[in-house]
């Protein structure tokens, strides 16, 4: 029997952080991995030593789903609102082909410049409204 979806619920302003720690948490999962520590031990330490609870259960759900023999990538995919389906399929193509840490770093670098990009976007379109305010 498939294990139920586990939905956490946010504060919309704590979306940002937890993205942001999501990107760090993807390059030390890809260097963990990468020097041979286990997928599940990787995602332990990291849930242990992260002190915001929001993005604590995630973690642990993952680790309990990948402990519990559930593919990294089946364990992504039921927290669609942190993993979005192209992080979930680059994961799991990287899972087929044996290189899921240097999929992990692509992935943290496609994060860390989605999240400059979308700073930049913000910063544009707040100078546009306080020149549009002036007017």
């Amino acid at each position: 029997m498939p294990a139920p979806q586990v939905e956490y619920r946010t504060d919309p302003s704590q979306y940002r952080h937890i993205k942001l720690s999501f990107d760090g948490a993807t390059a030390q999962l890809a260097i963990m991995v990468d020097t041979g520590i286990t997928l599940s031990a990787a995602l332990s330490g990291i849930a242990d030593t992260e002190d915001n609870p929001t993005f604590r259960a995630p973690l642990c759900d993952l680790k309990n789903r990948v402990e519990g023999g559930e593919d990294f990538s089946s364990a992504l995919a039921n927290h669609p609102r942190y993993f979005d389906k192209t992080f979930i399929s680059m994961v799991k193509a990287s899972e087929h082909t044996g290189t899921l840490g240097e999929m992990l770093e692509r992935i943290a670098g496609y994060l860390r410049s989605e999240l400059e990009t979308r700073a930049k976007v913000r910063a544009a379109l707040a100078g546009r409204s306080d020149i549009l305010e002036r007017t």
